[in-house]
């Protein structure tokens, strides 16, 4: 809360008028001016003016009279990037005069008050007994009638939002004014208590959660002082909405890939199913190097032509799709239809090490790639027995699965948050028997997919 801006009125004019100074700060401006002023019906015609370039802006008319009473003579509010005005009529009792007003001026990161020009004393034998009075006893009293009138509640000021949004923390600032113990209370229009009980410190934040049932409800906050001298309160009430709806994410729900043999070389039939908007399907070689692409359609399929010189190569398909400003990107092995012509020698060599050796992974697989996947197989796939798996730490947990030719969940797993193994079952079988391992896993700003293929040999 800041201080009272003071105003320096300008020559009044016929009707009374006088102007008070613009105040403008942290993108907020007010004027309040006195237009007109009838002394015969003691009544004073007050223009309101609030503009405000970021935020909701509400500002409230405060009048004081000399009891200490305060009374709220109406306001408006202005939205972002907007001017608005208000015509405000105040008349003073006949009985009793304002000491002080002001305009009280709320915002998202602004709660003020700036000073307001004073309607006239009503004037007759009784303002001129009372004046009298006054300055008889003025000078006896001045140092116990201050100290009083510090003690006298006040009402508080809230600095409410707006709105705020269901399944969030609000803060509502207050400041109260006086002597006396505090409490408030937060309702909804529907009757439901959300929060209450009482507050120790004069200034603060009165913070509570906001259900998600509050959404398309108002939320009042009551703030009361009670005190020997009397009690004070204020209320403040804000909108509540619902949270927004979350962003679209990319997700590769599955890949498969077909080589087909056609008239003149070969092509790649991929087909899955993803949720994107766009995105690029695209073969790659052994040394990783982009050697074929085209971009993925809606309708599930892509068929991408096979290099003549790759036709004995394994190549690797790779789906990388978007939506929403995410990504998401799947990889599978591809291997090659023509068996290449291999010396006797050399092909019973090359079995004998085969024997030991971890089945091979991708490069759009492997731990060197920083754009692939994150799982490895350790040592060989043997129908009946556990499938080994080797995983890179995820801060997150993964979801590992495994499913037949025809997309048929057989066995899943979760994968610990920084884990580096996982184990999954693999039927047993009397033949060499293909499998596709899907992974599942948070990266960055999306869910990422690795889906390989496995091949499972009888055990012997």
């Amino acid at each position: 809360m800041t201080a009272l801006v003071p105003y320096q009125p300008k020559v009044p004019k016929k009707n009374g008028a006088a102007t008070i100074v613009q105040f403008a700060v942290e993108g907020v401006a007010a004027d309040v001016r006195v237009e007109r002023v009838d002394r015969r019906t003691r009544s004073s015609w007050y223009a309101v003016r609030l503009a405000s370039t970021e935020s909701d802006v509400t500002g409230r008319l405060i009048g004081v009279m000399t009891g200490g009473e305060i009374v709220d003579l109406g306001g408006l509010s202005v939205a972002p990037g907007s001017i608005g005005s208000a015509r405000l009529t105040v008349t003073t009792p006949k009985k009793t005069a304002y000491r002080e007003m002001f305009l009280e001026i709320r915002a998202d990161n602004v709660l003020l008050r700036v000073d307001a020009p004073i309607p006239p004393v009503p004037r007759g034998p009784g303002a001129l007994k009372l004046g009298a009075l006054v300055a008889a006893v003025g000078a006896t009293v001045a140092t116990g009638g201050g100290l009083v009138g510090q003690a006298i509640p006040r009402a508080p000021l809230l600095g409410a939002p707006a709105t705020a949004i269901a399944g969030t923390r609000v803060r509502v600032p207050y400041e109260t004014r006086g002597y006396g113990t505090l409490a408030y209370t937060a309702t909804t229009d529907a009757g439901a208590v959300l929060a209450s009980g009482p507050l120790a410190d004069r200034a603060g934040e009165i913070a509570f959660s906001l259900p998600a049932g509050a959404a398309a409800h108002r939320v009042e906050v009551a703030l009361a002082m009670h005190g020997p001298l009397g009690s004070a309160a204020r209320s403040a009430s804000f909108a509540v909405t619902a949270p927004p709806p979350p962003a679209p994410v990319a997700r590769i729900l599955s890949l498969a890939t077909r080589r087909d043999a056609t008239p003149g070389g070969e092509t790649v039939l991929a087909s899955y199913l993803v949720v994107g908007d766009a995105g690029t399907v695209t073969l790659t070689d052994p040394a990783g190097k982009v050697v074929a692409s085209s971009p993925f359609t809606h309708r599930g399929t892509t068929r991408i032509a096979v290099p003549p010189a790759l036709r004995t190569f394994p190549l690797v398909a790779r789906l990388s799709v978007s939506r929403g400003g995410t990504l998401a990107s799947a990889s599978v092995a591809v291997p090659p239809n023509a068996i290449p012509v291999v010396p006797a020698a050399l092909a019973a060599e090359t079995a004998a090490a085969e024997a030991d050796v971890p089945e091979s992974v991708s490069a759009l697989d492997s731990a060197a790639d920083p754009h692939g996947g994150i799982i490895a197989i350790a040592g060989r796939a043997i129908a009946g027995r556990p499938l080994d798996l080797r995983v890179m730490p995820n801060p997150s947990p993964m979801h590992a699965e495994l499913q037949d030719e025809n997309g048929e969940s057989l066995a899943e797993v979760v994968i610990a948050p920084n884990a580096v193994r996982a184990v999954l079952p693999l039927p047993a079988a009397t033949a060499p028997t293909k499998y596709v391992l899907v992974l599942h896993y948070d990266r960055g700003n999306g869910e990422e997919t690795v889906v390989r293929t496995v091949l499972a040999r009888p055990a012997r």
